[in-house]
């Protein structure tokens, strides 16, 4: 592990800011009442499962941009394969995919994953 780490040491950048994305998101979620589970997994398809009493899960993909992202087509044109895979979770009734962008140029960006495509989640 450590001779990975020290021939690809962007690797290890790129590791360690979507690391800290998830934290902030998390830390977020917990603010606003979530209770949520962390996937410890860098390759993890979802990062992050939340919810409240009662209410159904919802499942998030966090990702840093460093450019700014200029809508739901833009999200959709950097990560197609992510998107898609999202697209096809199976979900229980009522469950939510979403995919929340931190860009350090506009903050948070947050988006649901639908069947059809992408819809921007107003804060």
């Amino acid at each position: 592990m450590l001779g990975i780490e020290r021939n690809h040491p962007s690797h290890r950048t790129t590791i360690q800011q979507g690391r800290a994305a998830e934290f902030l998101a998390l830390a977020i979620l917990r603010k606003r009442g979530y209770t949520v589970f962390r996937s410890t997994g860098s390759d993890s398809l979802i990062h992050l499962i939340a919810w409240e009493d009662r209410h159904h899960p919802i499942f998030i993909r966090v990702k840093r941009a460093r450019r700014p992202v200029s809508g739901a087509a833009d999200v959709i044109s950097r990560w197609p394969g992510e998107i898609e895979q999202l697209k096809n979770l199976p979900l229980a009734v009522g469950g939510a995919v979403q995919f929340w962008i931190y860009s350090g140029q506009q903050g948070w960006l947050f988006y649901e994953v639908l069947p059809g495509g992408l819809a921007e989640v107003m804060d």
